[in-house]
């Protein structure tokens, strides 16, 4: 599922997509984001390398901000007009 998802964010390529997944404390979370989102990045990069722990960093519309997915909670995708059900 985790490479499966990763192509499908990468051939988004920045533009918008929409994401269904299971928050940490077991509620549901729909969020429209895009990934390649550098211009409010402060400089200084993450800790940690989010592939390796199975997250993608997006940049989530409606509170402008970066956002964390775990691709082991991930739900469904929606791009182009088509949705991708991953459980």
């Amino acid at each position: 599922m985790t490479n499966l998802f990763q192509s499908v964010v990468q051939s988004t390529r920045g533009r918008f997509f929409g994401v269904t997944f299971v928050k940490a404390d077991g509620s549901l979370r729909k969020m429209t984001c895009r990934i390649g989102v550098s211009k409010h990045a402060s400089g200084r990069g993450l800790k940690y390398n989010p592939t390796e722990r199975g997250n993608v960093i997006v940049w989530d519309t409606s509170v402008k901000s970066y956002r964390t997915i775990k691709l082991d909670r991930l739900i469904s995708l929606r791009f182009s007009g088509k949705e991708i059900f991953f459980q």
